[in-house]
């Protein structure tokens, strides 16, 4: 079974980070006594296994179950007796603990009836114009749905690891329409959640189009104890928005990876207040590797320690990734970044 989990491919700084990434684990996972608790005499039994002899970090990991869960009416409790928090997902048939486990070792969880305590690892705090999702290391806010053309855009604020916020400058961030989208119209922004906690909050944000034919969704995902925010884009129409990162970072250099046997790291000088364009990354062009755009970004104060904030921005999964022309037939799918 394969768990995602985030991950940072340069180590440069021990500071904070909002890393954009999803990479795939390999774990061995095996769900032992998988009777429906409902109904079951004895408790849920999970069990994690590491076979492969590798050490893995402080993650969400997914179980699927054989017959549906309520959370509501369940308490989960690890070796030692401790409840520990866990969310249920998909209708009640899977659910999500988090846990390290080291290499060659073996855990399990119980799972019994009772209400559990409010561990909330993950935080949803509404205000006048946006959702406000952190958990202990990072944060975001999204927008609050509205009507008109004026369409935020689905990020609204960065929190980075030392609690300051940035990119907050809502006259700044709207979305924008592409220049082949002259003819097309914003008429509103909604938004949902998908999962709400305590582990995990995924909030979609949806645009709605005078034509009905035209769509465009981000989903953001914030997992506990985790440095980045998961990024998933979807749409037919060419869109755009800027973010201002420079409050509480104030970077001066750029470092990007690329597809280059030599030398596959290259860092660039910043100067704020200076405009220049880069390339797009692999995740929207599939030659930005070879042609030394970057596969990945990082942005930091050169000279502000290893405290200093720090902001990386990584492509997911090559399978979630997909970009077709507006000629080609064949549905696009989604850019996970």
């Amino acid at each position: 079974m394969h768990i995602e989990a985030t991950a940072t491919d340069v180590q440069r700084k021990k500071a904070s980070a909002v890393c954009l990434v999803k990479r795939t684990l390999l774990f061995a996972l095996s769900c032992a006594a998988l009777l429906p608790c409902v109904q079951a005499a004895e408790p849920l039994t999970l069990t994690l296994r590491e076979l492969f002899g590798t050490s893995h970090p402080d993650q969400l990991v997914e179980f699927e179950l054989k017959e549906p869960v309520d959370g509501a009416t369940h308490r989960l409790f690890d070796e030692t007796g401790v409840e520990a928090p866990f969310q249920v997902i998909d209708a009640g048939r899977k659910m999500i603990i988090r846990s390290d486990l080291p290499a060659g070792a073996t855990k399990t969880w119980k799972l019994e009836r009772g209400r559990s305590a409010a561990m909330s690892a993950v935080q949803v705090v509404q205000m006048d114009r946006y959702f406000e999702i952190t958990n202990a290391l990072t944060g975001v806010r999204v927008p609050i749905g509205s009507a008109g053309e004026s369409a935020p855009a689905p990020i609204q604020g960065l929190r980075y690891r030392d609690g300051m916020w940035t990119a907050t400058n809502v006259t700044v961030n709207l979305l924008s329409l592409g220049s082949a989208e002259r003819e097309v119209r914003i008429t509103g922004t909604s938004v949902r959640f998908l999962e709400r906690g305590p582990l995990k909050v995924v909030a979609e944000i949806a645009y709605q189009f005078a034509d009905t034919n035209r769509f465009c969704t981000s989903t953001i995902e914030v997992q506990a104890g985790q440095p980045s925010i998961l990024i998933e884009e979807d749409g037919n129409v060419n869109t755009e928005y800027a973010l201002n990162l420079a409050p509480g970072l104030n970077p001066t250099e750029g470092r990007y990876r690329h597809a280059s046997d030599q030398n596959p790291e290259a860092v660039v000088p910043l100067e704020l207040g200076v405009a220049k364009r880069y390339g797009r990354m692999a995740t929207w062009d599939p030659w930005a590797g070879q042609q030394k755009r970057g596969w990945s970004w990082q942005l930091y104060d050169a000279n502000g320690g290893d405290s200093a904030n720090l902001f990386g921005m990584f492509a997911g999964r090559a399978s979630r990734s997909r970009w077709t022309s507006p000629a080609c037939t064949v549905p696009a799918r989604p850019a996970r970044w």
